[in-house]
């Protein structure tokens, strides 16, 4: 992990440092306790974030693009599973998948 990565995500509370020899990243809190809404928001991705997929800086609900409509409604689901989910679900998805 880069520094300015470890940076951000110790400033959100996500992970912590260790130093020395035997040193790295450990997350902060139990995964079960990480939402992915809070890692996305950590690298500055905001999912209902009103910007348009094609960069049309007067895109919105008034003078909407092609895609305005369906980018609208897929944002809202991206937001409603990344504030539902959190890594430990992941993490036993994988374990789950692999003992299979």
């Amino acid at each position: 992990m880069s520094s300015a990565a470890s940076d951000v995500y110790k400033r959100q509370g996500l992970v912590d440092a260790k130093k020395g020899h035997h040193g790295g990243f450990v997350l902060a809190k139990p995964p079960g306790d990480i939402r992915f809404i809070d890692i996305l928001r950590a690298v500055d991705f905001e999912p209902a974030a009103d910007h348009c997929l094609f960069g049309l800086a007067n895109c919105d609900a008034n003078n909407p693009c092609p895609l305005h409509s369906q980018w609208s409604i897929l944002k809202g689901q991206i937001e409603d599973w990344a504030c539902s989910h959190t890594l430990g679900d992941f993490l036993k998805e994988d374990k789950d998948r692999k003992q299979k």
